[in-house]
């Protein structure tokens, strides 16, 4: 993202101590709504638990062992739908 750019104005027989300084913004981008994909669902891992009716701890025992990805924010874990409905098919 651009920064904006310093220009500056001085006019004849002004003190040069009193320059005014202008900022020219850079133009403003909109975009349309975001479409959802498959990729970008995920689940905590209670959701997960509810949704599958198993414990954390049978979750949590197939993140350590390899057998479900899972990327850890902070302190929680998040599962990509993607990584569960790849890991619910080696099951």
């Amino acid at each position: 993202m651009k920064t904006p750019k310093d220009t500056t104005t001085i006019t004849a027989g002004t003190n040069p101590r009193a320059v005014t300084t202008k900022k020219e913004h850079a133009p403003v981008v909109e975009f349309g709504p975001a479409r959802p994909r498959e990729n970008d669902l995920f689940y905590k891992i209670e959701e997960l638990c509810e949704k599958l009716g198993c414990s954390d701890r049978y979750i949590l025992n197939n993140v350590r062992t390899g057998g479900l990805k899972a990327n850890k924010v902070g302190n929680r874990y998040i599962f990509l739908h993607s990584n569960v409905v790849a890991w619910i098919q080696t099951l």
